[in-house]
């Protein structure tokens, strides 16, 4: 029996350990080809935590398993099943993006996939990464209001003051 390169534990040994995986702030979910269907191979608890799921329970379980209980709970669910057929019919496809999610509660997740070769060679695999920018992203959102504000208040000063002369307004308060 040879040891795998990456982890030089035996071949099919994870590449990162379980206990590893736990600590990184990304939930993720490693995706590889098992008899023809999709499987979850790996599933940090980070991931567990942002979707609210039982530790656990993805383990071996197909790929849509996991996008059927997360899919009901996202803003738009029938944009992002769309969105999952066509990135399913380009497995080489790399992408970003956001996933709003409103129940039970407000999460905006950003959404990294890649290719993954996690299933020895088949080449269709995915790693699927999500991080939580819920808070910034309501940061950013306070922050364009309140431009949006200060430019209506900086239009409306300028009205003002360049109807005050024909109103008389800036004479009489001299």
């Amino acid at each position: 029996m040879s040891a795998d390169r990456k982890t030089g534990g035996p071949p099919g040994d994870p590449i990162l350990p379980s206990a590893l995986l736990d600590h990184v702030e990304q939930g993720l979910l490693v995706v590889g080809e098992v008899g023809g269907d999709r499987r979850i191979l790996e599933a940090n608890a980070t991931l567990y935590r942002l979707f609210d799921l039982a530790p656990g329970t993805l383990a071996g379980e197909r790929e849509e398993a996991f996008w059927n209980r997360v899919i009901p709970r996202c803003h738009n669910p029938l944009s992002v099943r769309a969105d999952l057929v066509r990135l399913h019919s380009r497995p080489s496809e790399m992408r970003m993006d956001f996933l709003r999610l409103d129940d039970p509660r407000e999460l905006i997740l950003e959404r990294f996939t890649s290719h993954s070769d996690a299933s020895g060679g088949s080449g269709t695999g995915r790693i699927w990464m999500f991080r939580d920018v819920t808070r910034q992203e309501q940061l950013k959102g306070r922050l364009k209001r309140r431009a949006a504000l200060e430019e209506m208040l900086r239009y409306l000063a300028t009205e003002l003051i360049s109807a005050a002369p024909e109103s008389g307004m800036v004479s009489d308060a001299l």
